[in-house]
């Protein structure tokens, strides 16, 4: 969510001048079928607890749920563990003294037993958890050369090889580049209106328009892919989404609330349109990360161009 600013803020028909809104967006994101499972619009919390709260109810016994450095927490890893659920976590470097160790060393794998820290104690307790906990640590070279750290609950080194982790990790990238389409094709930022039900109808309704293009181009997708394989095609090819979400806005009311055409046709019709204008997929591209102050995102954001619909 964009840096909150001062507004009028209108609740059960009270209006509070000059307040400022703030709110954090979580989502537990399938990278393989490339939908939401689960959207929670709260108020500000640590973001943990939304996998506490909410995202649990939604992962299955055979699920692996891949987290960034934020969710590197025992608290995290020990509800995991309490739950059965399998996770897979990077870790930030000099966390801990025994990843530390573990930097240090040749090793590549290592089973290590972690203690409940003295400031999670309280949770722990209070949630019966473990506080004693077995993870296993792999270590990931980078293509620059550098180092990353995974923790999972995944212990058997001969169902689960250590080669595997790195592109298993690599999937989280799937939300990453979801949350762009979300916030510049999708632009999930520019609310209708101020008050807290449009704000949150909006964000939902963008959830649900945003599964439903993901699932209706996944045919056409597939035909592309299968497509550049006949001809040969040095590069892979795929749909563009902001061509997609173009295509569905025009059609959506048509499609769900009106009966002038089939919806065979409809979905024809898209699937042609999703298949004529695909995007190269060039493997291995990499962008540095040009740090920008809060001036220039806020003139950014205000100035880029809107998709049109």
């Amino acid at each position: 969510m964009s840096r909150p600013k001062k507004i009028s803020i209108v609740s059960k028909g009270t209006v509070y001048q000059d307040g400022q809104v703030q709110a954090l967006s979580s989502l537990l994101y399938d990278t393989l079928n490339e939908v939401v499972l689960n959207a929670c619009l709260d108020k500000k919390k640590a973001e943990k607890l939304f996998i506490f709260d909410d995202h649990i109810k939604y992962l299955r016994d055979d699920d692996l749920l891949i987290l960034d450095r934020a969710y590197a927490d025992y608290s995290v890893m020990s509800f995991m563990e309490s739950h059965g659920k399998d996770f897979l976590i990077r870790l930030p470097k000099h966390s801990l003294k025994a990843v530390n160790d573990f930097i240090k060393s040749d090793d590549v794998d290592r089973i290590i037993e972690l203690t409940v820290r003295e400031k999670q104690k309280a949770f722990v307790s209070q949630n019966k958890l473990p506080e004693r906990l077995k993870v296993r640590l792999i270590k990931v070279k980078l293509e620059t050369g550098g180092i990353e750290i995974l923790t999972t609950r995944l212990l058997d080194d001969q169902v689960w090889k250590t080669e595997d982790f790195k592109d298993l990790s690599f999937l989280r990238w799937g939300i990453e580049t979801y949350f762009d389409r979300l916030k510049n094709i999708y632009e999930v930022e520019r609310f209708s209106g101020k008050s807290l039900l449009t704000i949150e109808q909006d964000f939902y309704g963008m959830i649900v328009l945003s599964n439903l293009e993901s699932i209706l181009n996944k045919e056409a997708d597939s035909e592309i892919k299968d497509r550049c394989q006949e001809v040969g095609r040095w590069y892979e090819y795929g749909v563009n989404h902001s061509v997609c979400y173009s295509a569905f806005l025009d059609c959506v009311v048509e499609l769900f609330l009106t009966r002038k055409r089939s919806q065979e046709i409809i979905l024809e019709e898209l699937k042609h349109v999703f298949k004529m204008n695909p995007i190269c997929q060039r493997p291995g591209r990499k962008y540095p990360r040009n740090k920008m102050t809060y001036s220039k995102k806020e003139s950014s954001h205000k100035r880029r161009k809107r998709i049109s619909p």
